[in-house]
C-alpha cells in the first residue's frame, strides 16, 4: 500500500471519525460533565446553606420561646403587672442567655460568609427578610443579656423582658428559605 491510499477522503474520514471517537468525544465529554456536576455542586451546596441557617435560626427561636415562656409566667405566677427578669429568671437561665450571644453572633457571621449565595440567585426578599431577622434577635439578645446582668449584678431586683414581635416564631425568613430549599431540592 502507498501512502496515496491513505489520503482517498474516505479513508481520511475514517481516520479523522476514529481519533474524534477515541479522543475528542471522551474529552468533550468529561468537559460538559464537569461543568454540569459544578452546577449540580453548587445548587446542592445552596440547599446544604439553606439548612444549616433554617437550622441556626430554629434554635434561636428555641431559646426565645423558653425565655419568653418563663417571661409571661411572672406575671401569672409572681403577680409582676409586665414580663419581667428577675433573680429566679437568671439562676435558671443565666447560661442559656451566655449561649444565645454565641448562637447569634455565629448566625450572624454564618450569614455574611453565605449572603452572596443568595444575591447569585437573586432573592432580594429573602435577604432583607434574614437581615431583618438577624437585627431583630440581635436586639432581643442584647436587651435581656443587660437585664440579666443588672439583675445578677444586683442593679436592679427586676427589669422589663423585652417585647418581641408575635411573628418572631413564624417568621417570614425562615418560611422563606424553607420554600426555597423545596423549590430547589424539586428543580434539581
Amino acid at each position: 500500500m502507498s501512502w496515496q491510499t491513505f489520503v482517498q477522503p474516505a479513508v481520511v474520514s475514517i481516520i479523522v471519525s476514529a481519533i474524534t471517537t477515541c479522543l475528542v468525544a471522551p474529552w468533550a465529554a468529561s468537559k460538559f460533565s464537569r461543568k454540569n456536576t459544578k452546577d449540580l455542586e453548587k445548587k446542592k451546596a445552596l440547599i446544604d446553606t439553606i439548612g444549616q441557617l433554617i437550622g441556626i435560626m430554629e434554635k434561636i427561636n428555641a431559646y426565645l420561646f423558653r425565655f419568653e415562656g418563663y417571661a409571661m409566667s411572672t406575671i401569672r405566677v409572681k403577680g409582676y403587672r409586665e414580663p419581667m427578669i428577675d433573680a429566679e429568671f437568671v439562676e435558671r437561665f443565666g447560661e442559656s442567655v451566655s449561649e444565645l450571644t454565641i448562637l447569634v453572633s455565629n448566625a450572624s457571621l454564618f450569614w455574611r460568609e453565605h449572603e452572596d449565595y443568595f444575591e447569585n440567585i437573586g432573592d432580594k426578599k429573602i435577604i432583607k427578610e434574614v437581615d431583618r431577622y438577624l437585627k431583630l434577635v440581635t436586639e432581643i439578645r442584647r436587651d435581656v443579656h443587660t437585664g440579666v446582668d443588672d439583675v445578677a449584678g444586683k442593679k436592679k431586683e427586676k427589669v422589663l423582658y423585652p417585647e418581641i414581635p408575635p411573628d418572631i416564631f413564624l417568621f417570614e425568613p425562615s418560611v422563606l428559605l424553607g420554600k426555597l430549599r423545596w423549590r430547589l431540592i424539586d428543580k434539581y
